[in-house]
């Protein structure tokens, strides 16, 4: 008897990319009257279409950053919002603020927009500030925020009027401070010699000031210094006595600043009521040769008043709210003033300012960006 050939046929599942081989074309299953036939859990399992995440509204800067020069303009910077990262979002309001001397056209630092049909709103032209320098540029509308980096190359002048330096050998690798002073490993040296204590151990150095000199003793040079164990003392050349009280931080000309009271040696600095000064901020205090006492701090205290003080004495001397500088110099909103009466605008950077015994002699070096 001569076999039947035999032919393999597939039968497809469909939408599933499964098949099941039969040898006739039409399985045996198929056959059998109300058997039913069911396909595995798991091909029905890849035919489910995955969970899809619902589209979420976008918000960004047209572009990654922007590029200006200084005093100059950069013009058609826009912010868009989608619906869904695509589709364009129309109507919806964005506010964007500009920082670090950048504004608007109208000197505004903030601007608030509707998207038009392209889901886009476009900004005034925008500044660039004298100085130049890198910000940011930030968006939000609702929940949404965006920023855009920008840049400007820099662009100040350096002042300074007369100018006398003086120079100290000091150990190797050591920090420089002023009036001949100088710091290494923890150890205070004028010149090449270790400072010391009234022990004749090498003071152990926490944090100093800035180092002033003065003209009322043949050792003119100090500094002031609070050592590792939280003393005060002021140095006077070699020569090292406590002066302050303990645990204040040291400033020039005898001053001493603790838990926010202005000291001058151990005596808290009183204002014209009679109570103690409260600081927020001071200049470093310096030394000047015309009056008995000579010795001097600018400060700004907690509700903004600018005092200066002369030895015990403070008296107010500059405009409110402005940062105290040495030698009578105030600087506001980039306006430098002495006492209050302007000097100059548009000023960057400031040194701590100084006193010299010639003919003028209140001095300060400055940086100013002007268009």
């Amino acid at each position: 008897m001569t076999e039947k050939p035999t032919e393999t046929h597939n039968i497809e599942i469909a939408g599933t990319g499964w098949s099941i081989p039969a040898e006739d074309g039409v399985h045996r299953r198929t056959l059998v009257k109300g058997m039913s036939w069911t396909v595995p859990i798991a091909a029905t399992a890849l035919a489910t279409p995955a969970f899809a995440a619902s589209p979420q509204p976008t918000l960004k800067f047209t572009q990654d950053s922007y590029s200006g020069t200084a005093c100059g303009t950069i013009s058609g910077a826009q912010v868009k919002r989608t619906v869904d990262g695509t589709a364009p979002d129309s109507g919806k309001t964005v506010k964007v603020t500009l920082s670090d001397g950048y504004t608007f056209a109208n000197g505004s630092t903030t601007y608030s927009g509707t998207t038009d049909a392209n889901g886009l709103i476009t900004l005034p032209d925008i500044k660039v500030p004298a100085k130049g320098g890198n910000s940011s540029f930030s968006a939000s509308s609702d929940k949404l925020t965006a920023t855009a980096a920008v840049s400007a190359p820099k662009n100040t002048k350096s002042q300074q009027v007369s100018n006398t330096t003086a120079k100290a050998d000091g150990p190797s690798d050591a920090t420089p401070l002023n009036s001949g002073y100088w710091l290494k490993d923890g150890t205070l040296y004028f010149g090449t010699t270790a400072v010391k204590d009234s022990s004749g151990t090498d003071l152990k150095v926490a944090s100093t000031s800035t180092g002033w000199y003065a003209t009322n003793t043949t050792e003119n040079n100090y500094i002031a210094v609070q050592t590792t164990d939280g003393k005060a003392y002021q140095v006077n050349s070699s020569t090292a006595k406590i002066a302050g009280p303990d645990g204040a931080t040291p400033l020039n000309s005898g001053y001493w600043l603790k838990d926010g009271t202005l000291y001058f040696g151990t005596t808290a600095i009183k204002d014209s009521t009679g109570a103690d000064l409260k600081v927020a901020s001071t200049s470093t205090g310096w030394y000047a040769t015309n009056t008995t006492d000579n010795n001097y701090i600018a400060v700004q205290t907690t509700d903004g008043k600018a005092y200066q003080v002369n030895n015990s004495t403070a008296k107010i001397a500059g405009p409110d709210g402005a940062t105290p500088l040495n030698s009578g110099y105030w600087l506001k909103d980039g306006t430098l003033y002495f006492g209050t009466t302007s000097v100059t605008s548009n000023v960057t950077a400031t040194s701590d300012g100084w006193y010299a015994s010639n003919a003028n002699n209140n001095y300060i070096a400055i940086s100013t960006a002007s268009c």
